[in-house]
């Protein structure tokens, strides 16, 4: 992820003083283990260089995330990001900014062409509290438009956002968040994610019909993927079109 911020003027207007600029990059992977039907488990990690009107600071962070899934629509996430030790500019240290998230996503619409989804999250940190709601709108899992609203802390306002995805291994994404301090503009952010090769989404073996004294016994091999949680069976009796 790349962050930036364009020149600013960092003392009061008409002081002479060069402007200041901001400069955050964050190359980063995670892990993550579906441990049921309903529950999933990850970890990731990310080396974040900053650049503070030339100032330069380099460190590492780490994240915890749990995510449930009572039903197909409903999702509700746990994590702790940014868990690090602190930037140093110079001889003072920045810390990074730890925190808990809690979120939640609903799938409100859902077919072949088109999606709609409403999502909630809250950050909590240390002097530091966030709270979001936002919209996201697709085509064929290809295309998506996204729409929310931040309050608190950092940011204020109106967030757009765009993204284009193909298949599970590669998505491109772009943000934009309104900060709160208006002489500072708005924060661009744009990602771009690899996915590693994993097990393929896979019909269903071939099936075959056993005859039993208490009817038909229906077998086949089932899908290396967790993603497939059932089938549905058709069946006609002879004679039948």
């Amino acid at each position: 992820a790349l962050l930036r911020v364009p020149p600013f003027d960092s003392t009061r207007p008409g002081s002479g003083a060069a402007p200041g600029s901001a400069l955050d990059m964050a190359v980063g992977g995670g892990w993550a283990l579906r441990t049921s039907r309903k529950t999933a488990f990850g970890v990731s990690g990310q080396v974040i260089q900053r650049d503070l009107s030339g100032y330069r600071a380099g460190s590492f962070g780490a994240g915890l995330g749990l995510l449930y899934q009572p039903n197909r629509k409903l999702k509700l996430g746990l994590a702790a990001a940014n868990l690090g030790p602190p930037m140093k500019f110079v001889e003072s240290g920045d810390p990074l900014p730890s925190m808990v998230r809690l979120g939640a996503s609903y799938q409100a619409v859902e077919s072949e062409d088109v999606g709609a989804l409403a999502a909630f999250q809250t950050d909590v940190g240390a002097g530091y509290s966030r709270l979001s709601f936002g919209v996201e709108g697709s085509y064929m899992g290809l295309a998506f438009l996204r729409a929310g609203y931040v309050a608190l802390h950092d940011a204020l306002g109106l967030c757009l956002g765009a993204g284009l995805k193909w298949k599970s291994y590669l998505a491109l994404d772009y943000a934009f968040t309104p900060l709160a301090e208006q002489n500072l503009g708005g924060l661009h952010r744009i990602s771009l994610g690899v996915g590693l090769p994993g097990p393929f989404l896979r019909a269903p073996g071939r099936p075959r019909g056993t005859l039993t004294k208490k009817g038909l016994k229906v077998s086949w091999k089932e899908s290396p993927s967790w993603d497939i949680q059932g089938y549905n069976l058709y069946g006609r009796k002879e004679g039948e079109a």
